[in-house]
């Protein structure tokens, strides 16, 4: 994984450096190279990102029906009686089903290693949330 990220670290810099060498004005070919150049530079950017979320979290306790941790799917339980199943993952996944935390999100550091009956609280945007893990799973990966 260092290697991969090295290796794409330097790919990035190359990109970098041929886009800042390249005129405002050209002929059609120059601009769609410029444009070919910016689509592969995203490309690596987000490939980079993800091999450095990956390197962080490599050290991570794996998924657990014990403990909440990495791809470990809690339900929480609030004082009105309402139920929520978040999923925590260390990629964001808006579409994913149950909806899913980071372990660097408030909900994620809050759940991150504690067991069901534990009492969490954490800073959501419209203010404090308490609840208690009512139950630990573990996630049951998406057939495509």
């Amino acid at each position: 994984m260092e290697q991969d990220l090295a290796t794409l670290c330097a790919h990035r810099e190359r990109l970098r450096a041929s886009l800042a060498g390249r005129e405002t004005v050209g002929d059609n070919a120059d601009q769609a190279q410029a444009v070919e150049a910016a689509m592969e530079l995203e490309r690596v950017e987000r490939r980079i990102a993800d091999l450095t979320t990956d390197a962080a979290y490599a050290d991570a306790p794996g998924p657990s029906a014990d403990a909440v941790s990495l791809g470990s799917v809690a339900t929480l339980r609030f004082p009105d009686g309402g139920e929520e199943r978040v999923r925590l993952s260390a990629l964001p996944d808006e579409d994913a089903d149950p909806p899913v935390t980071t372990p660097d999100s408030p909900m994620g550091r809050a759940l991150l290693g504690r067991r069901t009956g534990d009492p969490v609280s954490y800073e959501a945007p419209y203010g404090e949330v308490n609840a208690e893990i009512a139950a630990v799973h573990l996630a049951v990966p998406r057939r495509r």
